[in-house]
């Protein structure tokens, strides 16, 4: 191991959670603006633009994913009145952010992590099949299930090396 690895992994994770404290001190001024646009054109008029649909749903997967990274019950977003589509498009997406923790989580050799993970994406798919989706929301959908078979995939290789 060289030398200096030691002080680029401390480096390193300072920078991470510097980053997370200004994704989420960005997060509040994101809707802070989004109430003031609100005023401005009319809530209807603007869920209906395509990239502020695309900027909610990333709002509600990185929000998601605090709250299961935070041991938090997935919930309504208070803060905000948001549509179906924007949450059920976010919380798809989040299987994709739990799908990277996994692979980094079993890369760190973090083996029970990978478990707690995979049964979260299990949990998330089972609510989301509930749905009828269609449309975009059905590619999401379908994306979400390739996902959660890669962490299923994760788990099984995991189990082989036991």
């Amino acid at each position: 191991m060289p030398a200096n690895a030691g002080r680029l992994s401390v480096y390193l994770t300072r920078f991470c959670m510097t980053l997370k404290r200004r994704f989420f001190l960005c997060s509040a001024m994101i809707w802070m603006k989004r109430v003031s646009l609100e005023n401005k054109f009319s809530l209807v008029r603007l869920a209906e633009e395509g990239s502020y649909k695309a900027a909610v749903e990333e709002y509600v997967e990185a929000k998601m994913f605090w709250l299961v990274m935070t041991g938090k019950k997935i919930d309504k977003i208070k803060e905000v009145q948001l549509d179906y589509e924007s949450y059920l498009g976010g919380i798809s997406d989040l299987i994709g952010e739990l799908v990277r923790r996994a692979i980094k989580m079993a890369t760190d050799g973090k083996f029970k992590e990978v478990k707690k993970i995979h049964q979260i994406a299990d949990d998330i798919m089972a609510e989301l099949v509930e749905f009828d989706m269609r449309s975009y929301l059905r590619t999401k959908y379908d994306q979400a299930k390739g996902h959660l078979r890669k962490i299923e995939q994760i788990n099984y290789e995991i189990n082989l090396r036991k």
